[in-house]
């Protein structure tokens, strides 16, 4: 549903962002996740939507101890990532990547 939101916005991206989906809470090996993900997004959307990187095995989520939606800034010249959670408020997530979309 939270990718609902982000339909028919484009991504406003000299920064670099990219939105990942993790999705380990799902049955079966990865492959076959990510398979049926990717048709799943096709089947929806068409071709046309905002890009996701599929985290199959969410191991993105489990390295920054995250328990939902997130936001995590890598800045140049620092080795140390600002990691914002949102927990399951979708509310203020988009608030937050409102920013990134014209």
């Amino acid at each position: 549903m939270g990718y609902d939101k982000l339909k028919d916005k484009k991504l406003s991206n000299p920064q670099k962002v990219f939105f990942v989906g993790a999705f380990d809470n799902m049955h079966g090996e990865a492959a076959a996740k990510t398979a049926h993900l990717k048709n799943g997004f096709i089947s929806k959307y068409g071709k046309e939507y905002v890009s996701v990187l599929l985290d199959a095995d969410g191991i993105l989520g489990k390295l920054t101890s995250s328990d939902g939606l997130t936001v995590i800034i890598l800045k140049k010249n620092s080795n140390q990532p600002i990691i914002t959670s949102f927990g399951t408020k979708r509310k203020s997530f988009f608030d937050a990547i409102n920013k990134y979309f014209n």
